[in-house]
């Protein structure tokens, strides 16, 4: 597959897209840079490049972004409908691409992949980036009342389009824009929250989301024993200190960054923050280590 060469992305280049068919599904992603692979999952398209200009000139990447398909789009044919189909997909797709070992950076629900591919297959990944994880979603009333919700949702085709119907109407953007601090719904396609024109495929969202609420939280954190650093905006309702303190009690090699002035939208508004973290962090430098609730001068 051709790549670009380097680190350093221009702003006016894009990186590169690719269509490939993966165990029935076929996946698009975009493709810049060369070197060790890093995986983004769920994260502003844009935010490759920022990643890659953040690298030194010295260490060689490529990175990849991709998202579930139909879940940004429309899907055409075979629709994946259940969190461990993707798990499943990405296996595939590692093995496509060449990769023995490739870190990961997910946002979200791109988080909950980027774990549960961890501790699925360590020997497959050298480090997690779990940003923005909905940790609240697991440990919470809020909680209980999205997996009620979501389970509800998912019980028909009809239920899944009268869904998507409320999706579209201004009074459920307006609280995604607060909740997530997106400003409004013009920032949340400039930002690619709203990724395409089209839509959505409410089989994919709907089934994804529902089915991974039902994941032992828990369960998996325990089950992470790969390098893995948390970072969430101290706003997120999503996330939250208290609970990034607890996952990293059950989690064997992990620690947290909480970036300031910032909610759900932590890539989108403060990713020269966020790559202050990170970076140091995929690169294994030995005297990187993080302090909890803080980034880096």
């Amino acid at each position: 597959m051709p790549a670009l060469s380097g680190n350093r992305v221009p702003n006016k280049i894009a990186p590169q897209t690719h269509t490939m068919a993966v165990g029935g599904y076929e996946l698009h992603f975009k493709s810049a840079g060369e070197g060790d692979p890093i995986l983004l999952i769920h994260t502003p398209h844009r935010y490759a490049k920022s990643l890659l200009n953040a690298l030194p000139a010295d260490h060689h990447h490529q990175v990849i972004t991709l998202d579930i398909p139909g879940f940004y789009s429309k899907v055409h044919g075979q629709a994946i409908t259940h969190f461990d189909e993707f798990i499943g997909v990405l296996r595939e797709f590692q093995d496509a691409m060449g990769f023995e070992r490739m870190d990961v950076v997910g946002k979200c629900l791109g988080a909950l992949v980027a774990l549960k591919y961890a501790a699925d297959h360590p020997h497959r990944v050298g480090r997690v980036v779990a940003v923005a994880p909905p940790f609240a979603l697991y440990r919470s009333k809020r909680g209980t009342a999205t997996r009620g919700f979501f389970a509800v949702i998912n019980v028909t085709r009809w239920t899944r389009k009268l869904a998507k119907s409320f999706n579209d109407h201004p009074l459920y953007m307006y609280v995604t824009q607060r909740l997530g601090g997106y400003g409004n719904y013009a920032k949340m396609v400039s930002d690619e929250i709203v990724r395409s024109a089209e839509g959505y495929d409410e089989r994919v969202l709907f089934g994804v989301i529902h089915s991974a609420l039902q994941i032992n939280m828990r369960q998996l954190l325990h089950s992470v024993q790969i390098d893995t650093l948390i970072v969430f905006g101290e706003g997120d309702p999503t996330v939250g200190t208290s609970r990034a303190e607890e996952a990293i009690r059950l989690m064997a090699n992990a620690r947290y960054v909480r970036v300031p002035d910032v909610k759900h939208a932590v890539l989108e508004r403060q990713a020269e923050q966020v790559n202050r973290a990170v970076v140091p962090f995929l690169l294994r430098r030995s005297g990187c280590e993080l302090q909890a609730g803080a980034v880096p001068a």
